[in-house]
C-alpha cells in the first residue's frame, strides 16, 4: 500500500498561511470515483472523505493501495490544486 507522504508538514498558501481546516479528496487515479483511504498501514481504519486538515493545515495519516488523484480545497471548499497520480506501490 502507499502512504501519502507530504514532504512539507503543512499545506500553506502563497503567503505562508496554513490551509486551516482544508480538505483532501482522494479518487481513483484518472477518475472521479471516490477512493477509500485509511488511518493505518493495515488498511483497517478508514479516513473520512474528504480527509480533514487540522487548524495548522496538517493532514492525518493517509494510506491507500495503488495510485490516486488528490484534490486540496481550502476551508471554504475552493480548489487549491489537483495532483494525479499520487502514491504508488513501494
Amino acid at each position: 500500500m502507499s502512504r501519502n507522504i507530504n514532504p512539507a508538514p503543512q499545506y500553506l498558501d502563497g503567503s505562508g498561511n496554513p490551509y486551516a481546516f482544508g480538505k483532501l479528496y482522494y479518487f481513483d487515479s484518472g477518475t472521479n470515483t471516490q477512493k477509500t483511504t485509511y488511518k493505518d498501514a493495515a488498511e483497517t481504519i478508514a479516513n473520512t472523505h474528504p480527509v480533514l486538515l487540522d487548524s495548522g493545515g496538517r493532514q492525518p495519516n493517509v494510506f491507500f493501495s495503488g495510485t490516486a488523484k488528490q484534490i486540496l480545497t481550502d476551508g471554504d471548499d475552493v480548489q487549491v490544486f489537483e495532483r494525479d497520480p499520487v502514491g504508488g506501490e513501494n
